[in-house]
């Protein structure tokens, strides 16, 4: 039986990618059900249908963690944050005693971990008009000199009660920090459109084009995440909070190679 993903009537795109990560990890026909009733549910207008859980026996999973595998914890150094407890969803084959969650340094990623999971991001096959909208966002500019910022207030519309901190100032003197020479763009992707204009207004003092992710009229809201997340990943450099699995999803969809200044 696969394992099925049935967490996408709460979760944000980052959990459930991770989920569906560490599922492949140990089963590759692992998949992902859907809801039509939840805006950030719509996961087969998004992923190629082998991903997609159309019934049939099946064994229930979901995580937030990109898990390290127990066969690997040899080789892997625990990475210590707020989470101490490490669940595995009750599969044998993920390590209790190493985890590698909301971390942005390559480098302490072990070379086997690394390239299990980054393999299996590049495997990730989207719908083609999931990468036509990326590119329409990102063939006019240079990304090597590129910022983009993921502001996350926590009061996005799929969010309730989630008591993480925020601070626009904190957000605006990293980016002061982060916008030299090398930097010509910036992206922009705010959680909730109230503030776009604050920020917009900021980055008007600096001498760099600016582009606000918009969703596209012809987008749904599971669409226009992964498309916000995916232009973010080829960013030189990125500004997100580090305890969402959001920018964790830039960060490894981006091969690991942006620069990441996880604030928070």
């Amino acid at each position: 039986m696969p394992l099925v993903v049935t967490k996408p009537h709460v979760d944000g795109i980052g959990n459930i990618m991770n989920s569906l990560i560490s599922g492949l990890s140990v089963d590759p026909d692992t998949k992902i059900t859907c809801n039509q009733y939840y805006s950030l549910g719509l996961y087969d207008t998004v992923l190629d249908p082998k991903y997609i859980y159309t019934g049939g026996p099946e064994t229930s999973f979901g995580t937030f963690r990109l898990h390290v595998l127990k066969e690997e914890e040899h080789e892997q150094t625990h990475v210590e944050t707020e989470f101490t407890d490490i669940q595995v969803c009750g599969r044998p084959e993920f390590s209790t005693k190493v985890a590698i969650d909301l971390n942005y340094d390559a480098s302490v990623i072990c070379d086997r971990v690394r390239n299990r999971l980054l393999g299996i991001f590049r495997s990730i096959q989207f719908q083609p008009q999931i990468h036509e909208w990326v590119n329409a966002w990102t063939r006019t500019i240079d990304m090597n000199s590129t910022l983009g910022i993921s502001v996350r207030t926590w009061k996005a519309s799929h969010e309730h009660n989630i008591h993480r901190a925020y601070s626009a100032d904190v957000y605006k003197d990293a980016i002061r920090k982060q916008i030299t020479n090398n930097i010509s763009h910036v992206v922009l992707s705010v959680d909730t459109l109230d503030i776009a204009n604050e920020y917009v207004s900021f980055l008007s003092q600096f001498p760099v084009s600016v582009i606000l992710l918009q969703k596209f009229h012809d987008q749904n809201e599971t669409q226009f995440a992964f498309v916000k997340m995916l232009v973010l990943s080829k960013c030189a450099v990125f500004i997100g909070n580090r305890m969402s699995t959001f920018s964790e999803l830039v960060f490894w969809f981006g091969d690991c190679k942006p620069k990441v200044i996880a604030l928070f």
